[in-house]
């Protein structure tokens, strides 16, 4: 057999561009869309969990994961006849025909992962990840957070303070996957709901997620906060600037889902499928590849707006979006970021007022529009000064569905770039 060798330049050069294969063509970009937090009758949502699969894929999402609360759809839960709405049962029987039932006839028995993969998924269009989400509300604060890939289900730990009860988390979700090579995801959960109960500080020191909800697109979850506290994306760049300087750590990453209820015809619309999600690059739809994927922050975050380009060059140091355009919508891309100058890490980057749940102060210059382009394509030239670089597209129009305290136009926004070594 002949054996190549490969000078170690190349090889060098071969493992720099498919390190860095997310600054490839536009043309060759696949963006998977898809839900992270979402329940069903397996907890405290309002329909079958085939029909909560079923509701999203008619919407056009390749993917979507059922985080019911503290449990997997591991085993057929019942659910009693007598409180199922009417409409859940005729939608369901007609999308999937007969609904089991125990042999009284008094419960329904809902399907397990494995039977409503059977019935929903299709390979390269439809898929349905693992997760759920693990949460208890400890010391008079509401502790929840999305654990996706587990291997199984995973009760709330108790911690010896809510700050704790987080750092639990971190712990029972890693001690369950060692050992494994398979992916998994973990991200905290809405932390303004319900009475802003999660600050950026403990966000920021809580290292082991590497993902926060940025906008939980439901009543309750305040995400563009109020007069007192700033918006969750504001709070992202505090964060950021606080894990990068004085934990000298990497960002963290933004996501934005429905955490979506209710799926009825008669249900208000606004808390239908549909509000917001994440969008994927990945060479293929597979649980693997898009929890990997998703782990090292190869995705956008979108309440309305497609990009179908985010293209990084650590060569050039360019950003470059591209959204598509909007019919009769003005858009325009806002380049965001902190500069190094202005960060001096013996001085306070939060300051809090007293109380139990106190508002989050910062300056200004934490999360500076650092460009705007009017349109729907820019680059962005780093110069070496910012600590990172992200990228929001906006426009003028309004969402498809109304949520109180929620960004009220469609928008999307990158993951933070620039600041990979």
């Amino acid at each position: 057999m002949k054996i190549v060798r490969i000078p170690v330049v190349s090889l060098l050069l071969l493992l720099l561009i498919s390190s860095f294969s997310h600054a490839a063509d536009p043309a060759t970009q696949k963006w998977w869309r898809g839900n992270i937090h979402g329940h069903s009758f397996h907890s405290d949502g309002n329909h079958f969990p085939e029909m909560v699969a079923k509701n999203y894929k008619d919407l056009g999402y390749q993917f979507i994961s059922i985080t019911d609360h503290n449990c997997l759809q591991d085993k057929p839960r019942h659910r009693p006849v007598n409180k199922v709405p009417a409409s859940a049962v005729t939608t369901c029987k007609e999308a999937f025909g007969d609904i089991p039932t125990t042999e009284d006839g008094k419960n329904y028995i809902l399907r397990t992962l494995p039977e409503i993969k059977k019935l929903v998924e299709e390979p390269g269009k439809f898929l349905l990840v693992s997760g759920q989400e693990i949460n208890k509300k400890q010391y008079d604060k509401q502790i929840h957070a999305n654990f996706l890939g587990g291997i199984a289900p995973l009760e709330p730990p108790k911690g010896d303070s809510a700050y704790n009860a987080f750092e639990k988390i971190i712990e029972v979700t890693q001690k369950q996957m060692e050992g494994s090579e398979k992916p998994s995801f973990l991200m905290l959960n809405h932390p303004y709901w319900p009475k802003y109960d999660i600050p950026a500080e403990w966000i920021a020191s809580l290292l082991g997620f590497k993902h926060f909800e940025m906008l939980n697109i439901s009543r309750g979850c305040k995400s563009t906060g109020d007069a007192t506290h700033p918006s969750l994306e504001r709070c992202w760049d505090a964060i950021n600037v606080i894990r990068m300087v004085k934990h000298k750590a990497p960002p963290i990453f933004a996501t934005a889902t429905d955490d979506c209820h209710r799926y009825l015809p008669e249900d208000d619309k606004n808390r239908l499928p549909g509000r917001g999600w994440i969008c994927v690059k990945s060479d293929t739809l597979s649980q693997d590849a898009l929890l990997t994927a998703m782990d090292r922050g190869d995705y956008y975050t979108s309440n309305g707006v497609e990009l179908t380009c985010v293209a990084y060059s650590p060569k050039e140091k360019t950003l470059r979006v591209v959204a598509k355009p909007m019919e009769g919508a003005k858009m325009w891309i806002e380049f965001v970021g902190t500069l190094k100058k202005d960060i001096k890490e013996d001085e306070p980057l939060l300051k809090w007022n007293l109380g139990d749940r106190p508002a989050t102060k910062f300056s200004e210059k934490i999360g500076q529009v650092l460009k705007k382009v009017d349109g729907n394509e820019a680059t962005y030239k780093l110069t070496g000064d910012e600590l990172y670089v992200r990228a929001v597209v906006r426009s003028d129009q309004p969402t498809r569905l109304k949520v109180p305290d929620t960004p009220p136009n469609k928008t999307a926004w990158t993951q933070p770039f620039g600041w990979r070594k």
